[in-house]
């Protein structure tokens, strides 16, 4: 099922991404580009905005894959079976679904409204008189200052963010397990997460960082391997095409792999919290999973 969403993402995605390089080769003139140049880029009002674009869809494929596995963790059906009907639900609740991200989006481009303008302030009051390259290159006080004030900005949209993903998580289930509309189960939400806001924060804090642990050890794990396969056919350039094709299908396969028992966990860990403060869910997953729920 997850290889399912990575296909439908990577259809949708790529042409978000391909237009972005269109652009910036187009803006640059060079097919071969600078940092500087690629940084100048994604700091403009259309590098802004593609990037946003991309977050945003980004967003909504993250949301119908987790309103699937959680439907899957609802389902007491073999693996093939449960993971085939979660995703017809997912699409029968299309427009449910839709509607939440859409408020989601909302919400979470509000929240980030204080760090974006900070990052858009510190744009155009440092880089209208010198462009990057000059920052770059000499690295005057003010890029230090527009380096604090941009970490800043991103720092805080980050933070907001969080809080409005926290809150608006707790919706899902209450959406995909009871069929609520989008308005009552934001609502439903709202009071649950006053309850649980910092055991789910905390919860999703370290579901975060053991994400970024292990995609980290992944990559460093790989690319040791990586070299010392490399040594093996760097005298036969035929057998060296073989040995990077087969590296980057291992990269993606496992990383693909990695990103699916994340999500799946995710999903696990947003039906256990709302299952620890809805009476209704609580006995229906303590039903379904006494392995996984029983305990709260």
């Amino acid at each position: 099922m997850h290889y399912t969403f990575v296909f439908i993402g990577a259809i949708v995605i790529s042409p978000i991404v391909a237009t972005l390089g269109h652009l910036v080769i187009g803006l640059s003139g060079n097919t071969i580009l600078a940092d500087y140049e690629i940084a100048s880029f994604f700091l403009s009002p259309a590098g802004l905005f593609g990037t946003l674009t991309l977050f945003i869809v980004v967003i909504i494929l993250e949301l119908f894959k987790l309103s699937a596995l959680i439907t899957v963790l609802d389902r007491h059906e073999p693996p093939f079976l449960a993971a085939r009907n979660a995703i017809y639900t997912t699409f029968r609740i299309t427009t449910r679904l839709g509607g939440f991200a859409w408020k989601l989006v909302q919400k979470i481009l509000i929240a980030m409204i204080p760090g974006l303008a900070i990052v858009i302030f510190c744009v155009i009051f440092f880089f209208t008189e010198y462009d990057i390259n000059y920052y770059l290159q000499h690295r005057p006080i003010e890029f230090w200052l527009a380096v604090l004030l941009i970490g800043s900005g991103l720092l805080l949209t980050i933070i907001f963010s969080f809080f409005v993903i926290v809150t608006g998580g707790l919706s899902l289930p209450l959406i995909v397990l009871r069929g609520e509309s989008v308005k009552s189960a934001l609502f439903h939400a709202r009071s649950l997460s006053l309850r649980v806001r910092r055991r789910f924060s905390v919860s999703i804090c370290i579901w975060f960082l053991l994400d970024v642990l292990i995609h980290t050890v992944f990559f460093i794990a790989f690319e040791w391997f990586g070299s010392q396969v490399i040594l093996f056919a760097k005298f036969s350039p035929d057998f060296l095409v073989v040995i990077l094709g087969c590296l980057v299908f291992l990269l993606a396969a496992g990383n693909t792999v990695i990103d699916g028992l994340m999500s799946g966990s995710l999903a696990l860990l947003l039906k256990s919290s709302i299952c620890t403060t809805d009476k209704k869910l609580h006995k229906q997953c303590d039903r379904i999973h006494p392995q996984y729920f029983g305990q709260f």
